[in-house]
């Protein structure tokens, strides 16, 4: 059970840069910590409230590297917040099973990486089998397999 959710899921990877913030920096980061480089990314451009572009990047992440990912992001979740993310997870399932983290993208420059709620990176993990029954066992055994690898 354990091999199958290790190997059943991928993620989609979003965050939004706005004109204030660093982009080459931002990209630097992913990539040391995810192995993600900026052509693996689709971006799309808003306007902002006072007309500054906000640049929306988006990726998938499949096989292997979604495991590495998620694996990495579990090993450096502070301990708080990685016992947050497991007693919440019903919370954080949509209707198709999707499990949606946001890690706060200051974070990714320190030692542990946070949850948070804004100026963040938007981490969905899609199941490869959507008829799973009991999806928060899905979840607990992928966050304890990854633990354990």
């Amino acid at each position: 059970m354990v091999k199958e959710t290790l190997n059943g899921f991928n993620i989609e990877i979003s965050f939004l840069i706005h004109a204030t913030e660093d982009e080459k920096k931002l990209f630097d980061i992913i990539k040391s910590s995810f192995n993600l480089h900026p052509e693996n990314f689709i971006q799309n451009v808003f306007k902002g409230h006072y007309g500054n572009p906000i640049y929306k990047y988006t990726t998938i992440v499949k096989g292997n590297l979604a495991q590495q990912i998620m694996k990495t992001v579990l090993e450096r979740l502070d301990i708080i917040d990685k016992n947050i993310l497991v007693k919440s997870i019903e919370g954080r399932v949509d209707d198709h099973k999707n499990l949606y983290l946001r890690i706060e993208k200051s974070s990714l420059f320190k030692k542990f990486f946070r949850l948070g709620t804004s100026n963040v990176i938007y981490l969905k993990l899609i199941p490869k089998n959507k008829k799973i029954e009991n999806i928060k066992n899905f979840y607990e055994n992928l966050i304890i397999g990854l633990e354990n690898c």
